[in-house]
């Protein structure tokens, strides 16, 4: 293990070339054999104003094993290439991912074929391609047998601890659709975890899976007259969102609340995003106690409006949540989608009420 003193300055150096001399920081290594740290500048004049902002930010910082050496590009530039070949789509590779060297000379891509790579290096297209990139061809291209990173959870597969708006099951009538979809993650006054869905999705101690079979959990809470099941799962405070199955999440850390008249709700269902690629909002809430029947049971929840004429909901968002929009990225939870009115309107059933009559929270 390296000493701390010589950990300190690697770490300093790369606070700083990450920060005010990010100009000149192309990167920096250290050899555990040796403890030598390398500090790599395009421009090493420039070395001296470099270490006295690493001893502004750390005053005991060890210096005797740091060394400075050329650096070819600085770490932006490098970065700035390693994002233009991981999304370049005029490849005759595919780029899976990529890094750059700590003195900033190459970059190195991962790849499902490294020979076409070779090929392509000597190519008339990679010599245009060179001349137009944003780096202007500046950096060397090493290349690695790659494979495709795989998300270790996802909207259409999601793992503990589970997210809202997960796929749940399989559609009868579209096997690439969710039969419902995971609303609000929750906890109960002894701090236990539970994710939500729609009672009508499930049934009293049913088990449920997520759309490619992974297990969920068990709906041991199950009431149809606030349309509500919690499954017993260990769960968190985000949201799936996003058109793919993959998609991207969002925290819940806005809190909840109830609707207002005229609010613009939007709700994240699996099948309106992913099936149908349409962003579920321009919803607004014209009624905040909406009495309506499911089946043999009758229940109160909010009726909002779709005014961009674009469904409000379809079959299998069931469940998912219902939001207004947080500070930065996060959502306030309002509710989860119980029911749709001719695509027109949605129901949802007001969380604040659930919280209230089950003694939860967000």
């Amino acid at each position: 293990m390296l000493p701390t003193t010589r950990v300190a300055s690697r770490r300093a150096a790369d606070a700083i070339g990450r920060g005010p001399r990010a100009d000149i920081f192309s990167g920096v290594d250290n050899d555990p054999a040796s403890w030598k740290v390398t500090l790599y500048l395009t421009d090493p004049s420039r070395a001296g104003e470099f270490v006295a902002a690493m001893r502004a930010l750390d005053p005991g910082v060890d210096m005797t094993p740091l060394t400075v050496a050329q650096g070819k590009n600085t770490r932006l530039e490098a970065k700035a290439e390693a994002v233009r070949l991981v999304e370049a789509t005029d490849l005759p590779f595919q780029v899976f991912g990529a890094s750059w060297l700590s003195d900033g000379s190459a970059v190195k891509i991962q790849v499902d074929r490294p020979a076409a790579v070779e090929e392509y290096r000597n190519s008339a297209a990679a010599s245009a391609r060179s001349a137009t990139a944003p780096a202007g061809g500046k950096f060397g291209l090493i290349a690695e047998q790659g494979s495709a990173p795989v998300p270790t959870a996802s909207r259409v597969s999601d793992t503990s601890p589970f997210y809202g708006a997960a796929a749940i099951g399989v559609h009868p009538d579209n096997p690439a659709a969710a039969w419902c979809t995971t609303g609000i993650p929750v906890v109960d006054r002894n701090g236990g975890r539970w994710i939500t869905t729609a009672a009508h999705c499930t049934s009293p101690n049913a088990h449920l899976y997520t759309h490619l079979n992974g297990y969920i959990g068990q709906a041991t809470i199950w009431n149809p007259n606030y349309d509500v099941a919690f499954i017993n799962a260990n769960s968190y405070p985000r949201t799936w969102d996003g058109l793919d199955p993959g998609g991207y999440t969002r925290d819940l850390l806005g809190g909840a609340g109830h609707s207002q008249l005229g609010e613009e709700v939007c709700h994240l269902g699996y099948n309106s995003m992913v099936i149908h690629q349409r962003i579920p909002c321009g919803n607004r809430v014209v009624t905040k106690e909406h009495v309506y029947r499911l089946g043999s049971y009758t229940m109160t929840g909010v009726l909002a409006r779709q005014y961009n004429f674009s469904p409000a909901a379809v079959t299998g968002d069931s469940g998912v949540p219902v939001v207004s929009f947080g500070p930065g990225e996060s959502r306030i939870v309002r509710g989860f989608v119980s029911a749709v009115i001719d695509g027109r309107e949605v129901i949802y059933q007001d969380f604040t009420d659930i919280a209230g009559a089950f003694s939860v929270r967000v």
